[in-house]
């Protein structure tokens, strides 16, 4: 039988050098890309300036959430940057 297609989502970071190492006091935070309510992947814990490289089969998934979760620091300042999210149909 035909292969069956397989939807993927992936990010593309950009080339340049990496930032500085962020300050003691930078927020820190958590992303996670959530596929009908189920989680599909979850980051490590993330401060500023850091890149976090996924690649996540959709396959039957309707609806995709991109979502940036505190930690144990609180949620001052925790924001994320989706860099280039691609969809990609095979």
């Amino acid at each position: 039988p035909p292969a069956t297609p397989t939807t993927l989502v992936k990010n593309s970071p950009p080339s340049p050098a990496p930032p500085e190492s962020p300050p003691e006091n930078e927020a820190a935070f958590k992303i996670e890309i959530k596929g009908d309510g189920k989680t599909l992947w979850r980051s490590k814990t993330l401060q500023a300036g850091n890149l976090a490289p996924y690649k996540v089969d959709l396959k039957g998934v309707n609806k995709i959430e991109l979502l940036t979760h505190p930690t144990n620091d609180g949620s001052a300042s925790d924001w994320a940057l989706w860099l280039a999210p691609t969809l990609e149909s095979k």
